[in-house]
């Protein structure tokens, strides 16, 4: 897992879909439920039918450790009620459980409801030459699935709230009743997904295009495309003395320190580019986007 310290990564290659060369910054964003600094989660307790118990745990844990943001254990078996990990006297009487199981976040998922209902649909297909009707089935999973966010040293909520998703199976001529398990498999899988993405902060990669007719833009260009950024950035600077005041050669040292993970340089010299460049659009939305990457960053950092 890396640090958040560590997210503003140097990137190279062309700008998406275009033929501009360009810089990335790569950062995580703040998910709806934000868990700040939080990074150790554990699974409390998983209820609802046993039939379907086992499958919402295994894809909640699958799916955090997909992502990589979290790192997550499993204390299901310990069979504590997440409610008695609450503040005050709640708090005092699960010292043990929490002494055993350290944590940031401790998790709660509920299954209010899990079901799938058949449909099917007729189709005029042809068919050895011929124009016939075929009825096609399939079965629609609908999920409904509660989550609950508790601060493990406080017992403060952190989240509570539900999502619904309905998924569709494959379709068959014949009525299959794997249909019905199909389709309310893919319906939990997916309020799963759409669950852990409430609280999980998304990575993003951000490009930013580069200047190429600022002064030794080419220099620096062929030093990028060897992944040599902090040579980029060197020859750069050596070149300011003489260029003190061009605004292309400013913001392109902005955009390499931001991908460098300087911020503080890339913000001084957005600044002076804007400063001698008033009226460049694409060097005040620079700045911008760093400010908002900044304030990302800060609500990561801050305990919810």
């Amino acid at each position: 897992m890396r640090k958040l310290r560590n997210l503003a990564l140097a990137g190279i290659l062309l700008a998406a879909g275009g033929c501009s060369r360009a810089v990335s910054v790569s950062r995580l964003v703040p998910a709806p439920y934000n868990l700040g600094p939080a990074r150790r989660l554990v699974l409390v307790e998983v209820k609802g039918s046993l039939i379907w118990r086992s499958d919402a745990q295994d894809a909640f844990l699958g799916r955090i450790r997909k992502d990589g943001v979290f790192t997550v254990e499993d204390a299901t078996h310990e069979y504590t009620d997440l409610s008695s990990l609450g503040g005050g006297d709640a708090a005092r009487r699960a010292k043990e459980f929490r002494a055993k199981w350290p944590a940031d976040v401790y998790v709660g998922l509920e299954a209010a409801s899990l079901d799938a209902r058949d449909v099917h649909d007729r189709r005029k297909e042809k068919r050895d030459g011929k124009e016939v009707e075929v009825v096609w089935h399939a079965s629609v999973g609908s999920c409904r699935l509660r989550v609950r966010l508790l601060d493990a040293k406080d017992g403060r909520t952190l989240g509570d709230f539900e999502v619904s998703r309905d998924e569709r199976s494959r379709e068959s001529e014949d009525r299959d009743s794997s249909l019905r398990d199909e389709a309310k498999k893919a319906a939990l899988d997916a309020a799963v997904a759409e669950a852990v993405a409430s609280f999980t902060p998304e990575r993003v990669q951000d490009w930013i295009v580069l200047e190429e007719e600022a002064p030794l833009a080419k220099e620096g260009l062929d030093l990028i495309d060897r992944k040599d950024l902090a040579g980029a950035r060197a020859l750069w600077e050596k070149a300011l003395p003489a260029h003190a005041t061009d605004a292309r050669l400013l913001y392109n040292l902005g955009a390499i320190s931001e991908s460098l993970g300087d911020r503080k340089a890339a913000r001084a010299y957005y600044e002076q580019a804007i400063a001698s460049a008033p009226g460049e659009a694409r060097y005040r939305k620079a700045l911008e986007d760093l400010d908002a990457r900044r304030r990302d960053a800060r609500a990561l950092r801050t305990k919810p």
